[in-house]
């Protein structure tokens, strides 16, 4: 039932014990996960100079088994890894996207607890540090399922970079990032109780909502090209 917005669910305990399976059954070490959240707290860095952060990041893919050689690379800092299913083929192709922001606000933080920022103006104080361990702990389960997900599946991660200002999503779309891409998906930390997620039919978090519809697309209009042409639209 929806409160105030707020999708309310009894998911707490379905949490609980997933988060059970993942310990016992992948050997999912959820403290790495905050481990790497905290790092990236502490060593924050603003929209297109995310150099570091990228770096720690695609460690960790490696880590997982990604092939770094096919990290693509998109908008400076940002770049997306297609994680391939290896079982048989099942129903329509279909490529997804999970979509984690990377930029630090550039800022001071006045907390003092230990993984506080140590640069006087760069601060993690919209969550993008957490969005990209969320998006590492989720590429970690994926890589251990490959044999079980479908060979016409693909799960694309995408982390972009300059999300604070910086127009990051539009210049990786424009580079071809959501090239046949279906559907992507992306959250946002928020101040909801442990056990709930939020909703919202009307959008969340967005400048403003511009209805859009049409009748066909000529064969070659993909997705790509018809948000690229939308964009291009809004800027007239």
């Amino acid at each position: 039932r929806r409160v105030h917005g707020i999708m309310e669910s009894s998911i707490a305990s379905k949490f609980k014990a997933a988060q059970a399976l993942l310990l016992s059954k992948y050997k999912l070490d959820f403290s790495v996960i905050s481990n790497l959240r905290k790092d990236l707290h502490k060593h924050p860095e603003i929209g297109y100079q995310e150099v570091k952060t990228k770096e720690k990041l695609i460690s960790f893919l490696a880590s997982f088994g990604v092939k770094v050689e096919e990290i693509k690379h998109f908008a400076i800092t940002g770049f997306t890894y297609d994680i391939v299913g290896t079982a048989a083929a099942k129903g329509d192709k279909m490529t997804i996207g999970f979509r984690a922001d990377m930029d630090a606000l550039p800022m001071k933080e006045l907390n003092t607890f230990a993984h506080a920022s140590i640069f006087p103006n760069a601060a993690h104080m919209c969550g993008h540090d957490g969005h990209m361990a969320t998006l590492i702990g989720t590429a970690d389960i994926l890589m251990r399922l490959k044999s079980k997900l479908p060979s016409n599946k693909t799960v694309r991660l995408i982390f972009q970079p300059a999300e604070e200002g910086g127009r990051g999503g539009e210049k990786m779309v424009l580079e071809g990032a959501l090239e046949g891409i279906d559907e992507v998906y992306a959250l946002h930390s928020w101040s909801i109780p442990y056990g709930k997620f939020g909703i919202r039919k009307e959008g969340a978090m967005t400048t403003r909502i511009v209805p859009v519809s049409y009748t066909h697309l000529r064969a070659h209009e993909t997705l790509r090209y018809l948000v690229c042409r939308l964009l291009l639209e809004k800027k007239k």
